[in-house]
C-alpha cells in the first residue's frame, strides 16, 4: 500500500512539473485554444485523477487497518492480478507495434477485442460491441474533431483505412 501511495505521489508531482512547463507552450496566432489547451487539460485530468486515487488509496488503507484478511486470501488474490496484468501488458506491446503494420482501425479493434477477453475471462456480447463503439469514437475524435493523423497501415491495410480516411 505504501509503495502504492508513493508511486501516485511521484506521478503528481510530474504532473504538477509537467503543467507548470506548459506555461511557457506557444501557439499560433490563429489558434482559438492556444497550444498548451490539451496538455494542460490532459494534465489537469491526470492531477485530479491522481488526487482522487491517492486519498482512495488512504481510505482503503485505514479500512484494512480495521478489517485484516488472511495472508493466503491475499496472495491469491495477487496471483489472480499478476495472471492478468502480464498478459494486458503484453497486449499493449503488441498494439504498438501492430498499429503500424495493421493500421489504427483494425488494431484498435483487436486489441480491444483481447483486452476485454484478459479482463473479464470469458468471451461475451460486449468483447465484440464495445471494440466497434469505441474505436468509432476515437475514431471521429482523432480524425474528424481533432484533425489529427493516424497510422493507417501498409499494403491492404492501408487501402482498408483510405475507406475511412
Amino acid at each position: 500500500m505504501k509503495s502504492e501511495i508513493l508511486a501516485n505521489v511521484v506521478i503528481l508531482a510530474l504532473g504538477c512539473f509537467f503543467l507548470y512547463l506548459t506555461e511557457h507552450i506557444k501557439g499560433f496566432a490563429h489558434e482559438a485554444l492556444g497550444g498548451a489547451f490539451w496538455p494542460r487539460m490532459v494534465l489537469l485530468l491526470l492531477v485530479g485523477l491522481t488526487m482522487f486515487h491517492i486519498i482512495g488509496c488512504l481510505r482503503k488503507r485505514d479500512n484494512a487497518r480495521d478489517t485484516e484478511t488472511p495472508s493466503g486470501k491475499q496472495s491469491l488474490e495477487m496471483a489472480n492480478i499478476r495472471a492478468r496484468v502480464v498478459p494486458a501488458l503484453l497486449s499493449l506491446v503488441a498494439y504498438g507495434i501492430l498499429m503500424k503494420h495493421l493500421g489504427f482501425i483494425i488494431s484498435s479493434l483487436i486489441f480491444q477485442a483481447v483486452f476485454l477477453y484478459i479482463l473479464e475471462r470469458q468471451v461475451s456480447w460486449r468483447n465484440l460491441v464495445v471494440p466497434f463503439v469505441l474505436t468509432s469514437v476515437l475514431f471521429i475524435l482523432f480524425v474528424r474533431v481533432m484533425a489529427l493523423p493516424l497510422p493507417r497501415g501498409t499494403g491492404i491495410f492501408r487501402e482498408f483505412s483510405h475507406l475511412f480516411y
